[in-house]
């Protein structure tokens, strides 16, 4: 069983409404091995990126008024040059 809407594509011919008399040129192949799922890329058609391994929150360094303690750094050394 697969899910199909009216813009599926289907490689098997018996299938009603089956477009055909057209050619998909796959331009690249991602491989998404924990998943198991091989995606294939169209034309100009974009990914949207990954996360990274380490959150950001992991390297913010908040207070205990709950201010990012590395933007204030950040803030009084740019005031300084």
């Amino acid at each position: 069983m697969y899910g199909k809407t009216q813009k599926s594509l289907s490689d098997k011919e018996s299938v009603v409404g089956r477009p055909s008399g057209f050619v998909i040129n796959v331009r690249e192949f991602e491989f998404a091995a924990g998943a198991g799922f091989i995606i294939p890329i169209l034309g100009d058609m974009m990914r949207m990126p990954g996360l990274p391994a380490i959150p950001a929150s992991e390297h913010m360094d908040i207070d205990a008024q709950g201010q990012n303690k590395r933007i204030e750094l950040i803030n009084v050394l740019v005031k300084h040059v």
